[in-house]
């Protein structure tokens, strides 16, 4: 069995305490959701790598701005084999697809 310790620097109220303590259970539990889903992907166990999130480092973003409708447009550029292959692996290819605001 194993413990989180968590100890909030520069934070003073009960009501900050609670936020960062719940930040920090969010971005656990979202680890422990994407190293699950790379290991069941037949990928090795990366919940205590650094390497977990290395091939999504080369995601960006494009937004567009139409003046005229207001409508913006963010689209996701090309991504590199390697990266496309492991989000169609865990079944989140859908982050890179093209998204209207």
């Amino acid at each position: 069995m194993s413990f989180i310790k968590i100890r909030p620097f520069f934070v003073n109220t009960e009501k900050h305490v609670k936020a960062v303590y719940t930040i920090c259970m969010l971005a656990y539990f979202l680890n422990k959701f994407l190293a699950n889903r790379r290991k069941a992907a037949g990928e090795k166990d990366f919940l205590n790598s650094k390497e977990l999130y290395a091939p999504f480092r080369d995601i960006d973003y494009v937004s567009l701005l139409d003046p005229k409708s207001g409508q913006s447009i963010t689209k996701s550029v090309e991504l590199p084999p390697r990266t496309k292959d492991i989000l169609e692996k865990i079944e989140m290819l859908h982050l890179h697809e093209s998204r209207v605001k």
